[in-house]
């Protein structure tokens, strides 16, 4: 928001010298008979290079990425990856950091399975344990499974080793889970494939 005097602008609120390329200056208030007595208060729309006219671009804490107005923050070099605003590593070891925690969230097979784990660093690899529960006629069901956890940019796989607990009448097959994480790395979708080929949609989020 900025305040400038008539000596800036003509009664319509139309800048008459020094407007910045690529934006744009508006009125809050005008018209007939509008005051000169005290300062107008104007609005300056920025606009980006090669985005959206009155597009405010938005990089504060960004090295890289999106402006949110079709142009850039900045880019990587050709090792890191630009993953929620910062040029990391592009390793295994690097995004595990970034996304170890909880995890929260559901598959949607026949039963709907509800997911809670965690991912995390055990010496050099990435690993997963989850809590898969669901409900079968017999009642509720359980396994506690371990998985190695893969990245590839964006893109996450985490595939079942071993089974280290189960409910009595739990009949589970290890899983495969391939998704996409959103840029900010709170937010996982995709498809997961079981040993049997069966193949369930499935979405996770950090907690």
């Amino acid at each position: 928001m900025a305040t400038v005097s008539r000596a800036a602008f003509g009664p319509s609120g139309a800048a008459s010298s020094g407007a910045a390329s690529g934006g744009s200056w508006s009125p809050l208030f005008s018209g007939p008979g509008a005051p000169w007595r005290r300062p107008w208060v104007l609005q300056y729309r920025l606009g980006s290079p090669k985005g959206k006219v009155g597009c405010i671009p938005r990089c504060g804490g960004k090295t890289c990425g999106s402006d949110g107005c079709g142009g850039s923050c900045g880019r990587c070099g050709k090792t890191r990856i630009c993953l929620g605003g910062r040029c990391l590593k592009n390793t295994t070891l690097d995004l595990c950091k970034r996304v170890s925690g909880r995890w929260k969230g559901r598959m949607l097979a026949r039963p709907v399975h509800h997911l809670d784990g965690r991912i995390f660093i055990r010496g050099r690899r990435c690993l997963g344990s989850f809590r898969v529960s669901y409900r079968l006629r017999t009642g509720q069901a359980w396994v506690q499974q371990e998985l190695r956890v893969y990245f590839s940019g964006t893109r996450i796989r985490m595939v079942g080793v071993r089974i280290s607990r189960k409910s009595p009448n739990s009949n589970y097959n290890l899983d495969r889970f391939e998704g996409r994480l959103n840029q900010k790395l709170t937010r996982l979708r995709g498809i997961n494939r079981d040993v049997r080929g069966s193949q369930s949609p499935f979405y996770l989020k950090k907690r």
